[in-house]
C-alpha cells in the first residue's frame, strides 16, 4: 500500500523480503520514504503494526505500507 507504482495484492512467495515485494509492486514512487516501511501482521490479539527495514522477511498475510517522505 502507499507509495509504490502498482499497489495491490500479490501472491506470497516463500523467502520474500520487503525490498523484493516492493519490486514486485513496481518499485517506489518518487515521493516514497525508502528507509523503512510499516509492516502490518496478524497476531493472536489482532493486527500488529511495526516499523521494518527493507531486508525484513514477509510472511503470508502481511501488509506492507510505504509512507510518503516529507521532502
Amino acid at each position: 500500500l502507499g507509495q509504490v507504482n502498482s499497489s495491490g495484492s500479490y501472491p506470497y512467495v516463500n523467502g520474500l523480503n520487503v525490498r523484493q515485494a516492493i519490486a514486485v509492486a513496481g518499485g517506489f514512487t518518487r515521493r516514497a520514504k525508502q528507509s523503512e516501511v510499516i509492516l502490518v501482521r496478524e497476531s493472536e490479539n489482532g493486527p500488529r503494526r511495526f516499523r521494518a527495514t527493507l531486508n525484513a522477511l514477509v510472511l503470508p498475510g502481511d501488509t506492507i505500507e510505504i509512507e510518503r517522505r516529507l521532502f
